[in-house]
């Protein structure tokens, strides 16, 4: 069962995905449902790394099952190294996110 959780940071990006689709349907000038979704989105990769990282906390290294078939196809690798690194790519992405809504807005730099 576990290994099949591992699956479970693929959302994140579908959860960007999301936004982008969401992003190409809205007409008009500012961008109010993509700054919300994004910002839902960008969180929700944060909660999804943090999970993660209990996951492999509490059961070491987890791999997925391949999502494919006759043995070709995409896995999911959990392990100490690709949580740090899920990590800071997600805080990243929120940083970036947030950074760029702000430049968006017309704020100023002071």
């Amino acid at each position: 069962m576990t290994s099949a959780v591992a699956l479970l940071v693929l959302t994140a990006p579908a959860a960007f995905v999301a936004v982008a689709v969401a992003g190409a349907l809205q007409t008009g000038s500012k961008p109010v449902m993509v700054e919300r979704l994004g910002t839902v989105a960008s969180w929700f990769g944060v909660v999804v790394a943090v999970a993660a990282g209990a996951i492999t906390v509490a059961d070491g290294l987890v791999e997925s099952p391949t999502l494919g078939w006759d043995g070709l196809g995409v896995s999911v690798r959990l392990d100490a190294l690709s949580m740090v690194m899920l990590a800071m790519i997600t805080l990243l992405g929120v940083v970036i996110f947030r950074f760029r809504m702000s430049l968006c807005s017309g704020a100023t730099a002071s």
